[in-house]
């Protein structure tokens, strides 16, 4: 590859899906990610075949996921960054999903030990049909560029009921 064709080059003579994936590589490229890295990578082969079960199936199958009895900070911290660059890195291959970032984040979250979770809505707009999913984090959007909560009215979330009502 030639040197100037990288995402720091003030000319880069390369294309944007190129530099793109430049950047995603160097985002990834921490030894210490490598674990969460390979988790995200299995739980995103599994996304196409979850979101085939019905919703109620769906809910019994993610509320299974082990939740870490410590906070791992270093995994809940990185778990964004590494998942968007996953998604950048694999593009036009695997197609880039709400459902596939949602239910990911939500796996690698809730076993680094946070209170996550995941909300799917469809929207509230008689001029077009669109589905979401996205995270919560006591009852906010987390890990969102924007509220989703205007345009979407919340159907399902996982788990039903925070783990501090549910232990309660």
């Amino acid at each position: 590859m030639p040197p100037s064709c990288s995402p720091d080059s003030a000319k880069p003579r390369c294309s944007a899906p190129v530099r793109n994936r430049l950047a995603a590589l160097r985002a990834l490229a921490s030894p210490r990610d490598a674990t969460l890295v390979v988790r995200a990578t299995l739980v995103m082969a599994a996304v196409p075949v979850l979101m085939r079960l019905p919703p109620s199936r769906l809910a019994e199958v993610l509320e299974r996921v082990p939740i870490a009895r410590r906070s791992h900070r270093r995994s809940a911290e990185r778990a964004g960054p590494v998942v968007d660059a996953l998604l950048r890195l694999v593009r036009p291959a695997v197609r880039r999903s709400c459902q596939l970032r949602g239910v990911t984040l939500y796996y690698l979250l809730r076993r680094a030990g946070h209170d996550v979770q995941l909300a799917f809505g469809v929207a509230d707009s008689p001029d077009f049909a669109a589905g979401h999913c996205w995270l919560t984090v006591g009852g906010e959007p987390y890990l969102e560029r924007r509220d989703p909560r205007p345009v979407f009215v919340e159907l399902l979330r996982i788990p039903r009921a925070p783990l501090r009502e549910a232990s309660a």
